[in-house]
């Protein structure tokens, strides 16, 4: 357990120094700066309907500081998926897990509204929970063919290396999901 906190923060702290220092390829920064478009219009979004009941200040430091770590677990689980796969990646270059761990972190924020949007509709919450996942699962598995074949020029990643980190991802929807839920009906 240890030394699992121990790798998130290095590799946390490795990712934070690389992107405030510029050193990231320019890619990440237009990335980042569409997740920041989203994050704004989801958090406004959930302030006009209720859900969150926090200022805009505090929610933005909140969304920053889940946006690394979110970005930092999804390097360090791409990575162990890696090792676990045999040749789920092939010749990975410096960027390859880089970019692997944002995919889940931008599937959740592209994931977020649309199931904000089917909040109010009559699905039963078994149907919602199987539609947080599919969303997750979908959205993610979309970007990685899209970076495996547009970005990842030299590198290869397997099916059913992708196949497992949507799922994760989808997992993750989910939990996200039923979160959101418990916290609404703490509020209500």
């Amino acid at each position: 357990m240890f030394s699992l906190l121990k790798t998130i923060l290095g590799q946390g702290i490795e990712l934070m120094s690389g992107f405030f220092s510029g050193n990231l390829p320019v890619i990440f920064y237009y990335w980042c700066l569409v997740l920041l478009f989203i994050v704004i219009f989801q958090v406004i979004r959930e302030k006009k309907i209720g859900i969150e009941k926090s200022s805009y200040l505090n929610r933005f430091i909140l969304e920053f500081l889940l946006f690394f770590l979110f970005w930092t677990m999804g390097i360090v689980l791409s990575e162990f998926i890696k090792d676990i796969i045999p040749n789920g990646v092939t010749s990975p270059q410096k960027y390859t897990f880089t970019y692997t761990g944002l995919i889940p972190t931008t599937s959740i924020y592209l994931s977020a509204p649309l199931l904000l949007s089917l909040r109010n509709c009559r699905f039963k919450e078994d149907t919602f929970r199987m539609i947080a996942f599919i969303t997750g699962f979908l959205t993610a598995f979309i970007q990685f063919k899209a970076i495996d074949k547009y970005i990842l020029h030299m590198e290869k990643l397997s099916l059913s290396y992708l196949i497992i980190l949507s799922v994760v991802t989808g997992i993750t929807a989910l939990l996200i999901r039923l979160a959101y839920k418990i916290s609404f009906e703490k509020d209500v």
